[in-house]
């Protein structure tokens, strides 16, 4: 028997299955109908566009005269440069 009283541990094993059938299936949804493809092009669009923001701040700050030719390391992937760590 398990921790809750009458209920046999076969119960929660049943369960464990059932449950793991139906991730699988909404898994296998979510894949068939391109939301990963779609997640990927959004989370891409944000990482552009924030980067952008960035680099148009640095320029801000560089007519201004705050900012000297310093690279804080902004790069075009989301990885970054492997070659740098």
């Amino acid at each position: 028997m398990s921790a809750a009283k009458g209920i046999p541990n076969s119960f929660y094993w049943k369960l464990s299955g059932i449950c793991f059938v139906i991730g699988g299936c909404m898994e296998g949804f979510m894949y068939a109908t391109g939301f990963y493809d779609i997640v990927t092009k959004k989370e891409a669009e944000k990482y552009v566009e924030s980067l952008e923001e960035r680099q148009e701040l640095l320029r801000k700050l560089r007519e201004r005269g705050l900012l000297e030719g310093t690279d804080i390391g902004l790069t075009t992937s989301p990885a970054g440069d492997a070659s740098r760590r």
